[in-house]
């Protein structure tokens, strides 16, 4: 990780843990934006992570290693397409993120009900998305 890099995701999580009192609905500064931002995709997050977390209780080990498989393609994607590099630093989009975390948190909800209901496709468990 470039140290620009490193100190830029330091002020983001410094601005977190500060609990800034941002309006979401209103920002007044890049700063509340950023605050707003990391909010909304933490939120997503979160919730992917415990959605993962339930579908994974339904699988035998075989399953959740074909799971494991298709969330760490998932993870290189969404980094991949929501990073962007300008000389010696990087970028995340936010929104793009986000909408990557919520598409792929359908896809993981979509496996959970096809497991419960008819059993789960060996196949899909493996995939980046639907």
């Amino acid at each position: 990780m470039h140290l620009k890099t490193c100190i830029m995701a330091g002020v983001f999580a410094l601005v977190a843990a500060a609990g800034a009192k941002a309006d979401c609905a209103n920002t007044n500064s890049p700063f509340d934006d950023v605050y707003c931002d990391i909010q909304v995709f933490h939120q997503a997050d979160h919730q992917l992570n415990d959605d993962y977390g339930a579908l994974k209780k339904l699988l035998n080990p075989a399953q959740q290693a074909s799971l494991k498989q298709g969330e760490v393609a998932w993870i290189e994607d969404r980094n991949s397409q929501c990073t962007q590099s300008d000389n010696d630093y990087e970028y995340v989009s936010m929104d793009c993120a986000v909408s990557m975390t919520n598409k792929r948190d359908d896809f993981i909800n979509a496996r959970e009900r096809e497991c419960a209901s008819t059993g789960c496709v060996d196949s899909e468990l493996a995939k980046e998305n639907d």
